[in-house]
Formats: structure tokens, sequence, C-alpha cells
């Protein structure tokens, strides 16, 4: 478990060196974080499913995913985006 209300400055100094790096080269290069909405989960299931084609693991049906969402959205899940020039290239799902 780890505490998000926690101010960032400590939650970066805990991280490993190469993490806080990438994160810090993400954010100089343009990379933006944007938290998703209910009609996401379709690219949210894309992205997810070209990683796990790309990386050789198994994920949900897009209807799965959609479900999740709606049952614990928002107070006990976050769909979050990592995107460049307002495209996407990372999503995750987090409960």
């Amino acid at each position: 478990m780890l505490d998000l209300t926690r101010p960032e400055e400590i939650l970066m100094k805990e991280m490993k060196q190469k993490t806080r790096y990438n994160i810090r080269l993400a954010k100089k290069k343009g990379v933006t974080i944007r938290p998703g909405i209910g009609a996401d989960i379709p690219l949210f299931h894309h992205l997810s499913r070209l990683t796990s084609n790309r990386d050789g693991f198994g994920i949900h049906s897009l209807n799965y995913y959609q479900l999740a969402y709606n049952l614990f959205a928002p107070q006990n899940c976050a769909l979050l985006f990592a995107e460049f020039n307002s495209e996407a290239l990372a999503a995750l799902m987090v409960f």
C-alpha cells in the first residue's frame, strides 16, 4: 500500500533512483498525466491489448474493465493516461 496523500517530494525520495530519473525525464520531454473517465475505457483496453500482445500476458475483456470501473469509480478507482502531444502512450487503472 502506498499513501498517495503524502507530499510528492517524500514519495519521490523513497523511489529508486532510476524511477525518479525516468519520471523527471518524461516531464522534461513533455509527457503529461491526465485522469480518465468512463468513456476512456475502450482506449485503456486498446492500450492494454497492445501491451499484452507485445509482452505475452493475458488481459480481461473490454466488458470486464467497463464493469469494474462502473462498480468502483470514482471513490475506489482511478484511470490515468500518460500522453504526449495529446496521444495516449500508456494507461493505468488503480483500485
